[in-house]
């Protein structure tokens, strides 16, 4: 027996033109979010209704989660490329954008992959740590050749999405390695991020000494309360100029 707000979902959603008891079945939670017409109107007019009935969890999210993910994404790819993610892979918008923007970064600067290569494949979706460890995998065992911007056919280059989607029974044999061995691997890469990341954090802890010890640090009470690092160095320069001048 439906219940009277499952039932009003229902119509909300159909009143959209959309398939309201497949959503439903699918999302059941959907019947509890407040301002539902609201959210659908907005998210209707960024994708197609076939993309909220892949993914009918966008029902929930706030127009926030796109504009905070558009308004981050372009400083990358076109508008046009943003639309194609959001349409393809639309869970990636509520992922952390240091997430999103770690990957990206890894992508383009490390595999030296290209824009288009990132587009249309779902590597944003998978794991950083499962990014690292598939390329470390094809640059230890040769497999991974560094693009070369005079092979106009790039003739040696490895798909992107052969590293990171391939599926691993068929990628280990290219690489001549046993399972054994990429979980030793996997070990391996996890330990290095996690060292990493530590000395990071050691080294943001020692400039967070230094900058208190000389007055240029403040929290930022628009930031909950996070701290916030900036430089006062300029303005003691140009404070230094002035006086010159006079």
């Amino acid at each position: 027996m439906m219940s009277n707000v499952s039932r009003r979902a229902l119509e909300t959603l159909t009143f959209f033109g959309l398939d309201g008891a497949r959503m439903l079945e699918k999302a059941p939670r959907i019947a509890e979010v407040k301002h539902l017409s609201d959210n659908l109107e907005f998210w209707l007019g960024k994708m197609p209704a076939e993309t909220l009935h892949r993914h009918p969890d966008i029902a929930y999210w706030k127009p926030d989660v796109y504009h905070e993910f558009y308004n981050n994404m372009v400083k990358i790819f076109s508008i046009k490329d943003v639309g194609r993610i959001a349409y393809r892979i639309p869970d990636v918008m509520a992922r952390d954008w240091s997430e999103l923007e770690e990957k990206i970064h890894f992508a383009l600067f490390t595999i030296l992959a290209e824009h288009p290569a990132i587009i249309r494949t779902e590597y944003l979706r998978y794991p950083i740590e499962h990014i690292h460890t598939r390329f470390e995998l094809v640059r230890r065992t040769g497999l991974y050749v560094k693009p070369n911007r005079k092979d106009k056919l790039k003739r040696y280059v490895l798909p992107l999405r052969m590293i990171v989607e391939e599926n691993l029974e068929l990628l280990l044999p290219k690489c001549n390695v046993n399972e054994d061995e990429y979980f030793t691997l996997q070990a391996i890469v996890r330990e290095e991020r996690r060292r990493t990341a530590l000395q990071k954090e050691e080294e943001m802890e020692l400039r967070k000494r230094d900058l208190l010890a000389k007055g240029k640090y403040k929290k930022n009470r628009n930031y909950n309360g996070l701290a916030e690092i900036f430089d006062e160095e300029d303005d003691e320069d140009d404070e230094e100029r002035s006086i010159e001048q006079l």
